[in-house]
């Protein structure tokens, strides 16, 4: 019979993760008492990912799941839309 064991110490871990999520409370704050709106395009899934203030700006309600690329197309002005595709092809294509 063999016995096999591994010991872990976690504090370290559960210390920075508490570390980050003060930091992310902190910039959120931040943001939201400045009035950022705040958006990460996520390309490789055609996604984006905004915080809270990013809809109040747009005169929305708030939302905590992802928009679709052609979903944030949508919200963009119509005339304005070509350039805007346009521009991120140019900067994706390292152009910009």
């Amino acid at each position: 019979i063999g016995l096999y064991g591994r010991y872990r110490d976690l504090a370290v871990e559960q210390a920075q993760e508490d570390l980050l999520t003060e930091a992310r409370q902190w910039a959120d704050l931040a943001f939201s008492t400045n009035r950022v709106g705040l958006w990460e395009w996520h390309v490789e899934e055609r996604t984006l990912t905004t915080n809270s203030t990013w809809w109040r700006m747009l005169g929305d309600s708030p939302r905590k799941e992802r928009l679709s690329s052609e979903a944030y197309f949508e919200l963009v002005e119509p005339s304005d839309r070509d350039h805007v595709r346009a521009s991120l092809r140019r900067f994706l294509a390292g152009q910009d």
